[in-house]
């Protein structure tokens, strides 16, 4: 390759990758906010050391040394370093100020990596200047110091014997978190072949079913949430094909065992105590049962030899939340076949035979 062509090529890529080394990204930590009688009636011990909170009565953050609370001042003004800053870390003002918070009931701490606080250009002014970069740093008399890792706010809290106002709040936010739930529903199952027979969840009181389990709560926003579901099923499908003789043919499925379902992505538009949700993800579901009966004798009778004992599919979600109960509707589609795939493979007309269901659940998060 001629030299003036990598000369070139050196000339753009140079500037491309050292801007590469700058990272844009900001994020936020919320800190814990008490006042100073709530403060005061904590009982601590010594393993609580660097736990850090903010004293909204007197706006300043406190650290605990491990003996005393150590006033650590109010946090810097980060909106003013990140705007002085913005040419070294090629910020632009309107991205900065769109990512600051605007929530003034809760206190924030800017959450830096190493790169961007390196590029960070400070002075005195900017003394008390805290960071959470992995953990808490306070910028003081030009140098950053270390403020550790914020210590174990949920389990100082847990061991308090009473602080009005704030363990029972703490708890229920704790409970909505991070929590497991009590959840169960009725079920309406249906099965899917083609066209000529669709699939109907309502069959006149012919289909039926139960589940019970758990709920976990993986994230909890105020408008966003992950859940999963851990649950054993019980479903009874029977369906009847009418004859021109009148020899009608009635078929009924029996499958049980457990199931888990994932709702990795949850809209939850609302209020703190009622919420409506949307949310969409997969479950798996394995027949220890798998029995099917009919009215007619010389019709095989049992579901073990043709029946897929492990089922997954999509699930979707429509529902509301009232305080700590959901209320939800539930739809899956399986994804793989209901019959096994060897009398598939001998038996076409078959392959799309399915399970759908539909469900009115309700579950009670602790």
């Amino acid at each position: 390759m001629p030299k003036k062509i990598e000369l070139i090529i050196l000339f753009f890529a140079v500037p491309i990758l050292l801007s590469a080394q700058k990272i844009k990204k900001i994020e936020f930590k919320e800190i814990n906010i008490l006042n100073r009688i709530q403060i005061q009636s904590l009982d601590m011990l010594p393993e609580d050391k660097d736990l850090i909170v903010f004293d909204k009565d007197q706006e300043t953050f406190l650290r605990y040394t491990g003996t005393v609370w150590m006033d650590i001042g109010e946090g810097g003004d980060f909106r003013s370093a990140l705007l002085k800053n913005e040419e070294n870390l090629e910020f632009r003002k309107t991205m900065v100020t769109k990512k600051l918070p605007r929530d003034t009931t809760k206190k924030y701490i800017i959450r830096l990596d190493k790169k961007v606080r390196q590029h960070m250009v400070l002075n005195e002014q900017d003394d008390g200047l805290i960071i959470y970069e992995g953990e808490f740093k306070i910028f003081s008399k030009g140098n950053w110091s270390r403020l550790g890792k914020g210590g174990n706010f949920g389990a100082m809290l847990n061991r308090q014997k009473s602080i009005s106002g704030l363990k029972e709040g703490f708890l229920t936010n704790w409970r909505r978190a991070f929590g497991f739930g009590l959840h169960g529903g009725i079920i309406y199952p249906s099965l899917f072949r083609d066209e000529v027979y669709p699939s109907n969840p309502f069959l006149n009181g012919l289909s039926s079913g139960w589940e019970v389990g758990l709920t976990q709560n993986m994230v909890y926003k105020r408008f966003f949430q992950s859940r999963m579901y851990i649950t054993y099923n019980h479903i009874v499908l029977t369906e009847t094909f009418r004859s021109e003789d009148a020899n009608d043919l009635t078929a009924t499925w029996t499958l049980a065992g457990p199931k888990i379902a994932v709702l990795p992505i949850m809209i939850t538009p609302g209020s703190e105590n009622f919420k409506v949700s949307i949310g969409a993800g997969a479950y798996a579901r394995y027949h220890l049962t798998k029995e099917l009966s009919t009215n007619v004798q010389d019709v095989l009778v049992t579901g073990d030899d043709f029946i897929e004992p492990f089922e997954y599919g999509f699930l979707a979600q429509l529902g509301f939340q009232v305080y700590r109960f959901n209320i939800d509707i539930n739809a899956t589609n399986q994804a793989n076949t209901f019959i096994k795939s060897d009398w598939v493979q001998l038996l076409q007309e078959i392959q799309r035979l399915k399970l759908k269901t539909f469900s009115l659940n309700i579950s009670f998060n602790f």
